[in-house]
């Protein structure tokens, strides 16, 4: 698993960084600034990310950890010293980390907040599946219906513009019995 640490206060950066280490995680970091973040991520996706909200300005750190969400879906971790505006922000991150924090308690935060971004985005991707099937089964269908409307409309023009297009002898699609009126040939004005 890999784990971002966006950390201004060196001291804090470090010592978490070598904590989640000897836990056995991959770390990015630690980024001192929102673009090294930003960077860094983009070279290896992370999982979670922990996150101090003021970086090299006040609240930096919620647009980082927007940026992240929405991109690569990682899970936010805030820590910060002001826990009112990291609540504020709880549709984006899945924790706080009231600073100052113990980096002991990291390995088990980490682990928690990965196993809700896994929790909340093992749905989405059987949902999509299904929606998927349906589009696709779908779309077969009109493309066939399509295919037939365009061998009349083919066959017509081979043999002259007779009966063939009478609209009784089109073929209708499902669910939509006036769709085969709205049809018109581009050889028939």
């Amino acid at each position: 698993m890999i784990v971002l640490v966006v950390e201004d206060e060196a001291i804090i950066a470090y010592c978490s960084a070598a904590m989640l280490e000897d836990a056995g995680y991959a770390v990015l970091g630690p980024a001192h600034t929102s673009a090294e973040a930003l960077e860094l991520a983009r070279t290896k996706r992370p999982d979670v990310a922990l996150i101090d909200i003021d970086l090299e300005i006040p609240d930096a750190g919620i647009g980082v950890a927007r940026q992240l969400r929405a991109q690569y879906g990682t899970a936010i971790v805030f820590t910060t010293g002001r826990l009112e505006q990291a609540q504020a922000h709880f549709d984006i991150a899945v924790a706080a980390l009231a600073k100052p924090f113990d980096p002991s308690e990291l390995p088990g935060i980490v682990q928690s907040a990965a196993a809700r971004r896994r929790a909340s985005s093992s749905a989405t991707p059987f949902a999509e599946r299904c929606v998927g099937r349906l589009v696709v089964g779908r779309l077969n269908d009109v493309l066939g219906q399509l295919h037939e409307q365009l061998a009349l409309a083919h066959d017509a023009h081979e043999h002259g513009f007779g009966s063939m297009l009478d609209t009784r002898s089109r073929p209708r699609f499902r669910n939509s019995p006036t769709a085969a009126t709205q049809f018109r040939s581009p050889l028939v004005q």
